[in-house]
Formats: structure tokens, C-alpha cells, sequence
């Protein structure tokens, strides 16, 4: 249950990268290190696909996360009560799952953010107005890696807990 989910949500993370890179326009240029790539004879390299595969090989760590804290929380819960119904345990499932999502959800923003603290607070000493800071490509970049990655997250939740459910019903 927890493979099917998790895969369940990486399928939504990629789907969702490509939407939203497509209506934020952001490019591959926004990767650190792109252009020194592109100059060292790697010229053909297609980094916008380099920069929707990164979004979905970071989101997809947490994803997996979730989806084993859910299934390990289900079969525990299954082995405990063996009686439990389906529906019962879909929606031990989904409360679990509601419990994790907050943290994980947190720790994406968190681990994004982190990497990208001095550009803010350079943007900031520099006097710009927010919303300047929030059109430039790379803030643009990492807004669209924490939402892309955190609507993974929260696809994974019922994804799980209904895999769960007629797994280990």
C-alpha cells in the first residue's frame, strides 16, 4: 500500500510540475550551475526537463514518507484489531495521514526555503518590494517546488489510506 501510494502521488508531482511549470513559465535557466552546464560542451541539455525532474526527485522523498507512516500505522492498527472493518481503517488511515501531512507539508516549505534564505534577505536589504521578489524566476521556482510538492503530499494521503484499506482488508 504504501508503493501504490506513493507512486499514486509521484504521478500527481510530475503531472502537476509540468501544469504549473507551463502557466509559471519558469525555465531550466533557474537551476544553479545551468549555465556553466550549458558552456562546458553540454549544450543539447534540456533544463527545463532537468528542472521538472528535480522537483520530482525532491518531492518525492517526503512523498514516500507519508505514504510508509500510513501504511505502517494501518498494518499496525490491522494486526492489533483484526476485526476493524474497511471503512474503519480507511479512516484510521486518513487520520493518520492528516497528523503526518502537517509536519511533512512543513518540512518541504522548510527545506526549500533554507537554500534560498541569503537571496531573500539580500532582496530585502536591498529595500525590493515583495511582490518584485516573488516574479523573480528563481523565488518564482521555488514557490511552484513547494506547492507542486506539497499538493504530492496531500494526494498521498487518501491515495494510501484506500490502497491500505483494500490491502490489508
Amino acid at each position: 500500500s504504501a508503493f501504490l501510494g506513493s507512486m499514486s502521488g509521484i504521478v500527481v508531482t510530475c503531472a502537476l510540475s509540468l501544469i504549473f511549470g507551463k502557466y509559471f513559465k519558469i525555465h531550466g535557466a533557474v537551476l544553479p550551475f545551468s549555465e556553466p552546464l550549458l558552456y562546458t560542451g553540454f549544450p543539447f541539455l534540456n533544463l527545463t526537463g532537468i528542472f521538472y525532474s528535480g522537483i520530482f526527485i525532491a518531492s518525492s522523498g517526503v512523498i514516500m514518507d507519508v505514504a510508509m507512516d500510513i501504511a505502517a500505522a494501518m498494518h499496525e492498527i490491522k494486526e492489533k484489531s483484526p476485526n476493524i472493518g474497511t471503512g474503519e481503517l480507511v479512516k484510521s488511515g486518513l487520520e493518520v495521514g492528516r497528523a503526518v501531512l502537517g509536519t511533512m507539508t512543513t518540512t518541504l516549505l522548510l527545506a526549500y526555503f533554507g537554500g534560498y534564505a541569503s537571496m531573500f534577505m539580500l532582496f530585502i536589504a536591498m529595500g525590493t518590494p515583495v511582490m518584485n521578489i516573488v516574479n523573480i524566476q528563481y523565488v518564482s521556482a521555488e514557490i511552484m517546488h513547494t506547492l507542486v510538492g506539497s499538493f504530492g503530499l496531500v494526494t498521498v494521503v487518501p491515495f494510501t489510506a484506500f490502497m491500505g484499506g483494500l490491502i490489508f482488508s
